[in-house]
């Protein structure tokens, strides 16, 4: 009787403690299950974050390529018909852009302002700084005197292989800053 006894005692705790067990078990998939559920959503925000950024950034490269495409639009580099024309009628030059530049930057006198700037400088003689050939005609430039500034458009002819004649279409000079 007494084994009889002990063996259901034995049995009994076996149970129990199987019971137990399989209860852990069940406590720990569940408490898994809940932690792999939090880190799937977090992940999934942060999902969400990276895709809204991912989207902003792509829209922002389409603006991009939508401004260097217009900024672009009027350079004598990118307009194939200017470069046609260049060609056809004064020869080929690679680097035609950077000659018309140099011979218009090459009019700034050591001394004095440029004589193709219909204006007298205040702070000093006005010399051309920035200049875009725009087409095989037409080129915008700045001037300066180191304080007051203008801008002007002026067409341009190539004559032979190393002379450009310039002249002025219209050109202004922006009024003087107060002195601070």
């Amino acid at each position: 009787m007494k084994k009889k006894i002990c063996l259901s005692w034995s049995v009994a705790l076996t149970a129990v403690l199987l019971g137990a067990g399989m209860f852990y078990l069940l406590y720990r998939n569940v408490r898994t299950i809940k932690d792999q559920t939090c880190r799937l959503s977090q992940a999934e925000t942060r999902t969400a974050v990276l895709n809204d950024s991912l989207r902003i950034l792509h829209d922002s490269i389409i603006r991009l390529n939508d401004s260097l495409y217009n900024a672009q639009f009027f350079l004598l580099r990118y307009d194939g018909n200017a470069m046609r024309y260049l060609e056809k009628f004064h020869g080929e030059r690679p680097g035609w852009e950077y000659f018309i530049r140099r011979k218009l930057l090459q009019t700034n006198p050591p001394k004095g302002s440029n004589p193709l700037i219909p204006f007298d400088g205040i702070n000093g003689p006005l010399r051309f700084h920035n200049v875009r050939v725009l087409n095989h005609k037409w080129i915008i430039a700045d001037f300066s005197d180191g304080r007051n500034w203008g801008q002007m458009l002026l067409e341009y002819e190539p004559l032979g292989r190393d002379s450009v004649r310039f002249g002025v279409i219209r050109a202004l000079v922006y009024p003087p800053e107060p002195a601070e």
